[in-house]
Order: C-alpha cells, then structure tokens, then sequence
C-alpha cells in the first residue's frame, strides 16, 4: 500500500469516526434528525470503502436511534442486518448489541416473550465476554419486562444489578435511565415519596449530562405523581413542559404518551373537545409508528371520553379495540384497565351481570399483580355502582359497597391519593347517611 492510499484510507476512517461522534451528541441532546443522517453519511463511507468494522458499528448506532424517536420498524431492519454480518465472523459483542436492540423493538411492539429470550441471549454473551457496560444494559431491560409481567420485585433486583455495575463503570446516562424505572417501580407500588427521590436523582443526572429524552421522560412521571396525589394543575404542567421536549427532539412515542396525559387532564376539567383531540392525535401517532401499547392507551381514553359523554356505542368499539390490542400483546398488565372500563360501560347499559362480571376480573388481577392505586380504584368504582344500583337486596348491597370503598379508601390514604380518599369517603358518608334515614323510617 503506498503511502498516499494509506493516507487516504486513514482519513476515511476518522471520517466516519467524526460521523459516529457528532451523531452519538446530536442523539444525546435530542436532535435525533441530525443525528440519523451523520451516522448515514458514516455508513455509506463504510460501505464504499468496504469496512466490515465500521459497517457494523453504524448500523447498531443507527438501530439505537431509530429507538430513541420510535421508528420500531426501522430499528428492526438496521439490527437484523448487523445481526447477519456479525454471525458470519463470530463478532460476539455485536451479535450481543444486536440481540438487545431486536429484544428491545419486541418489547415495545408487545412480542414480550420473544423481547425476554433475546436479552437473556445477549446478556449471556456479554458475561462471557466481561462486557460491562453491555450486561448493565441487559439488566435494565430484563428489568423493564419484570416490570409489565407485574413481578416488580424481580424487576427490582435487576435493576439494583444494572445500577451497581454503572456505579462501578461510572456510567452516567445508564444511571439516569436505571433511577428513573426503579422510581417507576415504586411509583406502580404506591410508595410515591420514595418514587420522587429516584426520579429527582435520575433527573438530576440528565439535566448535568444534556439528556433531553431522559429529561422528558422524568418530568412526565414526577407530573404522573402530582397527579395520582391529586396536584392536577402540577400534573398538566409538567406533561406540557415533557412534550415541547419531546416534540423539539422528535420523539412521536414519547409525545403520544405526553399527549395522553394532557388529554386525561382535560378530560377530569370536561374539556371534552380539547381532550378528544389529544387522543385522536396519539392514536394517530401510535398507529403511524406500530406502538401497540400506546394505540391501547389511547383507545382506552377515546372510550372513556365516549363513557363520559354517554356515547355508549363509541365507547364500546373502543374499548373492544383495546381489549383486542392488550390480548395481542399478551401481558396481564394491559388487560385490567379495559376491562375495568368495559364493566363501567356494561353499568351503564343496565347489564349488571355483565358489569360485575368484568369488575371481578379486573379486581383479580390487580389484586395478582400488585398495583395499588390502579386496585384502589377498581375498588372504588365497584363500591359505586354498587351503591347507585337500583335493584337487589338494599341492606346487602349497601353493606357490600362500604366493603369496597372502605378498601378503597384505606389504599389511597396509604399512597397520600387526596382526591380519591375524599372522593370514596363521601361516597361512604352518603351510604351511612342513607341507612340512617331508612332506620328512622322503619
């Protein structure tokens, strides 16, 4: 080789190098766009000057930041292609990536079985490898999963597994993600004081490294917590602060979840019109990137919007849309919600078998996969239709609906829930009183 190509070679490879860096800042501080076409230009002076190495390594940056806006369909090509070139010369740690990043669309895209068999492959090879960094990624995702299996204590131990070895790598946005799910662990749990604690030191750490997403993402959950502590107004100012973010940097999926908590805000001040326009936007976005979960989310809210204006036709499509997304993905997670709505609607049509039927499911598995304040409220909306039941047994009934709200209330005093205790407390006052006054006239 003489000395000229040599030199020429050399500077193709700092060339794509320099792609690589600026891309990997431009996916850091959110300007994804920017970032998608300097790993491009990367990958084509790869391919041209026929660098298997560099080939690779551009085809995993890209697949992660087709993660980070979620073009799942995408991120799934570019993975499968490394996935091929790395088998063919046994390159352990991109067989590894790749695995990951394919595990990854699955789990967004529902496959959660599939998602879990591909970070138990990749995390095997990275420990056979000591690939540090890489097995505290897998860690974190398994974890993620635990997470919609409802075993949060195992998801738990995953991520306290993922967060040691990033203490000891120094590893700093994988601790900004790593705090911020065990915050959403506890948050799911009800223990809102230590929820806020991991998001505030998660949020903190992403505000010192310039994490745009990251920093998104925590506002919209620590404005999740106001909310389920009854600080509405906090909640809609925090899931606004988290989409001009998200919207700046060009994260759909992340803007559809912001768009759904803006919308449910709306909806509890009967801003019905601004609210439906807030759903139909995230169903839109969902169906346009393949997001099963956010298509369920927001059918979910398009049926309770429905719900709320009597709309019982609308209500029921969307919710058997719902029903019918939550058992493609195969998580026990995504089906309560639906079929707490669907016994709410089947009240309102006066078929109480039906309503108490679907009530009985969605008790069951809340109660099986621990959530709280999710189970507070299938409580509470059992106690009161229960109560406004207009036929049956009054003394029975009436002792049944204590029974639940009572149930209800004792959860969401423990979770600090303010909104929901006083709205179940009242609910029992008017129950008590109205057994007063049918005691006095008998």
């Amino acid at each position: 080789m003489t000395d000229d190509s040599f030199n020429q070679n050399l500077r193709k490879e700092l060339l794509i190098k320099a792609f690589q860096g600026r891309a990997g800042v431009y996916n850091l501080i959110g300007k994804n766009k920017n970032a998608i076409k300097d790993v491009q230009k990367g990958l084509d002076l790869s391919k041209k000057v026929a660098d298997y190495k560099s080939v690779v390594a551009c085809l995993l940056q890209i697949s992660s930041i087709y993660a980070a806006i979620s073009d799942y369909e995408r991120m799934r090509s570019s993975s499968k292609h490394a996935l091929s070139l790395c088998q063919k010369v046994n390159n352990k740690k991109g067989i590894a990536e790749a695995l990951n990043n394919i595990g990854y669309v699955c789990g967004s895209l529902g496959d959660y079985t599939k998602a879990l068999n591909c970070y138990r492959k990749s995390l095997k090879i990275r420990r056979d490898i000591n690939d540090l960094e890489g097995s505290a990624e897998s860690f974190h995702n398994i974890a993620d999963l635990f997470i919609e299996f409802g075993n949060y204590k195992v998801a738990i131990e995953y991520y306290k597994k993922a967060l040691k070895v990033q203490n000891k790598i120094g590893e700093q946005e994988g601790r900004g993600y790593t705090l911020n799910n065990i915050g959403f662990v506890y948050s799911r749990l009800g223990n809102y004081p230590k929820a806020l604690k991991y998001y505030s030191e998660s949020l903190k750490i992403r505000e010192k490294i310039g994490h745009q997403k990251g920093i998104a993402y925590c506002l919209s959950n620590i404005g999740t917590l106001y909310g389920r502590r009854g600080e509405t107004a906090k909640e809609f100012e925090y899931a606004i602060r988290s989409l001009e973010i998200k919207k700046e940097i060009g994260d759909d999926g992340g803007a559809a979840y912001s768009l759904l908590n803006i919308g449910g805000y709306q909806l509890s001040q009967r801003d019905y019109t601004a609210a439906k326009k807030c759903f139909v936007k995230a169903r839109e976005i969902a169906e346009k990137i393949g997001n099963k979960e956010i298509l369920r989310m927001a059918d979910v809210s398009l049926s309770e919007l429905s719900l709320e204006q009597n709309n019982l036709g609308e209500a029921t499509i969307y919710a058997e849309s719902a029903l019918k997304v939550s058992t493609e993905m195969g998580s026990k997670f995504n089906v309560p919600d639906v079929l707490l709505l669907q016994a709410k609607i089947e009240f309102a049509k006066d078929r109480w078998l039906k309503a108490e039927k679907s009530f009985s499911e969605a008790i069951s598995i809340y109660e099986e996969i621990n959530q709280p304040f999710e189970l507070a409220k299938a409580y509470f909306y059992y106690g009161e239709m229960l109560k406004n039941r207009g036929m049956g047994n009054v003394k029975r009934k009436t002792e049944k609906a204590k029974e639940y709200l009572q149930k209800a209330s004792e959860i969401f005093e423990k979770i600090g829930a303010k909104i929901w205790l006083k709205k179940s407390r009242n609910l029992i006052n008017q129950l008590q009183n109205n057994s007063c006054q049918q005691a006095t006239l008998s």
